[in-house]
């Protein structure tokens, strides 16, 4: 009676079929990962404009003017999130007070992972924009570019 043995392993056509269906998965789910962390900073930010603006209203009520606010008053930092280092900064703010301190906007211009999502705004009327065709500004009152309307992109 005659013994084979039988190799056990893979053959090359399978190894490279294998790695062939990995990188598809992956170039699937990267993109949609990156879509996914993007909107999710996106929704971050948002939320944190309307917690300034909130801190905005209490300096405005203890101070009865918006005069010498500053984001580092009150918010603590100009840069999303606070506190966080250069290279991980999502969000540069810059506010800008009306000469007579009766008005303010303040608008959130995206940096690194964040950067071709589009510049946010808020006001002191409670208006909000984001324009996801600019990075570097968005127009108070358009319809078109309130977060609401965009909120499902």
């Amino acid at each position: 009676m005659l013994i084979t043995k039988r190799n056990s392993g893979f053959t090359l056509i399978e190894l490279m079929v294998t790695v062939l269906v990995i990188a598809i998965l992956a170039g699937i789910a990267i993109p949609a990962y990156r879509s996914y962390t993007v909107r999710g900073n996106r929704g971050a930010m948002q939320s944190e404009l309307m917690q300034i603006a909130a801190g905005m209203e209490r300096y405005r009520a203890q101070q009865l003017s918006y005069t010498g606010a500053t984001l580092p008053i009150v918010y603590g930092d100009t840069f999303y999130p606070r506190g966080a280092p250069a290279a991980n900064r999502l969000y540069q703010l810059t506010l800008v007070m009306a000469a007579n301190g009766l008005t303010w906007t303040i608008a959130a211009t995206p940096l690194s992972a964040q950067k071709n999502d589009g510049a946010m705004m808020i006001d002191n009327q409670g208006r909000r924009c984001w324009n996801q065709a600019s990075d570097t500004t968005c127009t108070l009152g358009d319809a078109s570019q309130v977060w609401s309307a965009k909120a499902k992109q």
